[in-house]
């Protein structure tokens, strides 16, 4: 009987940690998308709102494209991306694999642009590539 109540415990423990747990992801998710768009100077509304129209903010998210790039992650990052990231050393799995990283990425391409562009150019258009062409984030 002990060792059950100890068992019991012990999940419960476990849930509630689990539980905590998803809701600091949840929090630090969205402190992602805060935190990019103060240090980039974007709003972190219009951050979520290109991560949702660009794939429903699914963090996983692989599109091909008519040129053989790939978009990769919530932001939709286009692979002719990967070459400046990877200064950073940013890959394309640590894109897929790290939501965060996946926001950072987008926000700092899309203030890169802006800073290019102006801020109503750039959002005019839906999105640019590396190369400066229309295409996704």
């Amino acid at each position: 009987m002990v060792d059950a109540m100890r068992r019991s415990a012990s999940l419960s423990v476990l849930a509630g940690m689990l539980v905590a747990g998803m809701a600091v992801g949840a929090a630090a998710l969205a402190d992602c998308y805060d935190d990019a768009g103060t240090y980039y100077r974007l709003s972190p509304s219009l951050l979520r709102a290109i991560a949702y129209v660009e794939s429903r903010g699914e963090a996983g998210a692989i599109g091909g494209n008519s040129d053989g790039s790939l978009d990769m992650c919530a932001m939709q990052i286009n692979s002719q991306w990967l070459p400046k990231l990877a200064r950073f050393g940013i890959t394309g799995g640590d894109l897929l694999a790290d939501e965060c990283t996946c926001i950072y990425s987008g926000a700092w391409i899309l203030a890169g642009e802006v800073d290019r562009h102006g801020r109503m150019d750039t959002l005019k258009s839906s999105s640019v590539r590396s190369d400066g062409n229309a295409s996704t984030i």
